[in-house]
């Protein structure tokens, strides 16, 4: 055996999660090499340093293997595929796969190859009677096991990227059922005037009020989100509640017409033709004026090569709506791709503010920051500020508004009240944890 490759091997297979992970489910692929086959049994296993896991069986009543013991592990090691129409006639009556539990006498191994072009793992269906397989069959069967790896391919893809896979409790068909049934809704954090202790407004950020797990964070469904279609209609559904929230939080009292509602936007919203028409008409449905209303969008935005959505963003500015970019500093910000949008707000990234206490290389930065955006005429917005000398750092620096769980943390939209018309800062720094 090459050791040397068989690391390799092992080593990819490991980011498959196919092993005692969060692999997808095989069993219809299984079911339906059966179907082509006409065989009784058969399986997707990979194969370990000592064990042959079946992840998806049908017909057979064992879940592993040891590596020496399985017909498999020959098809894996080598990459090739292994057709025995007499398991006994080629490894003799004695082996244990025809003398154990499985009592195999036919057997056809398709290897999975993955995009890594090492195999991890094999396509096998089993007969209890010696049997021979047809040209059709064996086509029909490398085109299943081409599914297979598909099926890998895609599954580990959308783990590196942080997206749930498809019939996952947190995937996109669960989603879409969440979106219909309400759980997907805004809750609002207070952007807080440094200098002040004013409430400036608030940032809409999407919660999912799941009703088995609570109320989950984004991190665990926006990369999902971000990732199919369903981002144009939660977006949707975000402006229209965010909005209407504002709306109702300022009807009757004219002394928070100064309240602001910033609301995230993706690369895919700013590319639809009609986004800064369908912001602008949500806006007047609601009563609320464009200036009340700020579109954050992010360096991912900042760095599409789509001439559309700086129209789209540049159709909003003019009209009144602030562009803010989230994130300033967390990325590699391109001063000069940054000037070519219609900026009106930069947002300090958490991690600088983290650090502008005890870092005088980020006091710099800051200072450097907020000197720029005078120049520019841009509002300075700080995220994540947690403690008391945090604050008094920022402010000292120029800051004007802060955002984070010094002030609060996001709530419901029957709890924005809490915040206004103005709050009194706390005497001690908020605990983080």
């Amino acid at each position: 055996m090459d050791w040397a490759r068989e690391l390799d091997r092992s080593e990819s297979l490991s980011t498959y999660g196919v092993v005692g992970g969060t692999g997808p489910d095989l069993v219809a692929l299984v079911a339906l090499a059966l179907q082509v086959t006409g065989a009784p049994s058969g399986c997707v296993g990979f194969l370990t340093e000592d064990r042959l896991i079946l992840t998806a069986r049908i017909g057979l009543d064992f879940a592993e293997l040891p590596r020496g013991d399985s017909l498999s592990t020959a098809v894996v090691e080598s990459g090739r595929e292994r057709v025995l129409p007499d398991v006994a006639a080629v490894v003799g009556s004695q082996h244990p796969a025809v003398a154990g539990a499985a009592h195999t006498r036919a057997y056809v191994g398709m290897p999975l190859i993955g995009r890594d072009g090492l195999p991890i793992g094999v396509l096998a269906i089993s007969d209890s009677a010696p049997r021979e397989f047809a040209p059709e069959v064996l086509d029909s069967l490398r085109t299943v096991a081409h599914q297979v790896v598909t099926q890998l391919e895609l599954s580990r893809l959308d783990a590196w990227n942080g997206r749930a896979s498809p019939h996952s409790d947190l995937g996109p068909i669960r989603l879409r059922q969440a979106l219909d049934d309400g759980e997907l809704v805004p809750y609002f954090q207070p952007v807080i005037d440094l200098h002040t202790a004013r409430c400036h407004g608030f940032e809409a950020l999407l919660r999912w009020e799941h009703p088995d797990l609570g109320l989950v964070a984004p991190d665990r469904f926006l990369p999902t989100i971000e990732a199919t279609g369903l981002m144009l209609p939660v977006g949707r559904r975000v402006l229209a509640e965010a909005l209407g929230s504002l709306s109702v939080l300022q009807r009757g009292r004219p002394d928070l017409a100064h309240l602001r509602m910033a609301v995230n936007a993706s690369p895919v919203e700013l590319i639809q033709r009609e986004f800064a028409t369908t912001v602008l008409d949500d806006l007047a449905m609601h009563g609320l004026q464009p200036e009340a209303l700020s579109i954050e969008i992010t360096e991912t935005v900042a760095f599409i090569d789509a001439p559309s959505a700086v129209r789209q963003l540049t159709e909003l500015r003019d009209a009144g709506v602030q562009i803010a970019l989230d994130d300033y500093g967390a990325g590699l910000s391109s001063l000069l791709r940054m000037l070519s949008l219609p900026l009106t707000v930069l947002k300090i990234d958490r991690e600088l503010t983290a650090g502008v206490v005890d870092d005088p290389r980020v006091r710099a930065v800051i200072r450097t920051t907020v000197a720029m955006a005078d120049d520019l005429d841009l509002v300075v917005v700080a995220e994540g500020v947690e403690r008391i000398d945090q604050r008094d750092a920022l402010r000292g620096l120029g800051c004007q508004l802060g955002q984070g769980w010094l002030f609060g943390r996001p709530v419901p939209a029957d709890r924005m009240g809490d915040f206004v018309p103005g709050i009194r800062l706390p005497e001690r720094a908020v605990d983080a944890a």
